[in-house]
């Protein structure tokens, strides 16, 4: 199975002289795959903590629904998740459909090369998934609530003027 060479080669640092390399072999072994590999970007850390500001923490539901939409889409989907709090994404999304969540022992850099290697973008908040969504191309869904409206970060950065019209809101 695809997440288990993945979880292979990014565990196996000994056998790869680089990140560069390790990137490689993985994006190798996709395309052998012939998978449809949708990334997931969930930032959940800083954002838990201010709230009252606007920042917003995607919920459980929302995840939910953009899972079941790219499942629906491509059948043969693989969902690569990439996160700040990656143990939150195994207990809680770990088990549905067919999800990798990336070992925690990759580098920033290497969690966003991962996801610009992906067809389509599952995004939460924060400009580190818009970024790797907008370097993948494809369709992105974005969480429309976010920032929370009438909020101090609503005010300073309209969702209008942060979410290009290409990213979907749902």
């Amino acid at each position: 199975m695809i997440s288990e060479m993945i979880h292979e080669v990014y565990n196996s640092r000994a056998y790869f002289d680089s990140a560069a390399h390790r990137h490689q072999t993985v994006k190798q072994l996709i395309k052998k795959a012939n998978l449809t590999l949708i990334g997931v970007h969930i930032r959940r850390g800083d954002f838990l903590g201010k709230v009252h500001l606007g920042f917003a923490v995607s919920t459980m539901s929302y995840i939910l629904r953009g899972l079941l939409y790219f499942s629906q889409k491509y059948p043969d989907s693989i969902f690569i998740i990439v996160s700040d709090d990656k143990p939150w994404c195994r207990t809680n999304i770990g088990s549905h459909l067919n999800t990798v969540v990336l070992p925690e022992t990759l580098s920033a850099s290497e969690d966003m090369a991962m996801l610009t290697l992906c067809r389509d973008s599952l995004i939460t908040t924060g400009t580190f998934g818009w970024w790797a969504a907008t370097l993948a191309g494809g369709v992105v869904l974005c969480d429309k609530s976010y920032p929370k409206n009438g909020t101090w970060l609503s005010n300073l950065c309209p969702s209008d003027q942060y979410l290009p019209p290409w990213f979907v809101g749902i």
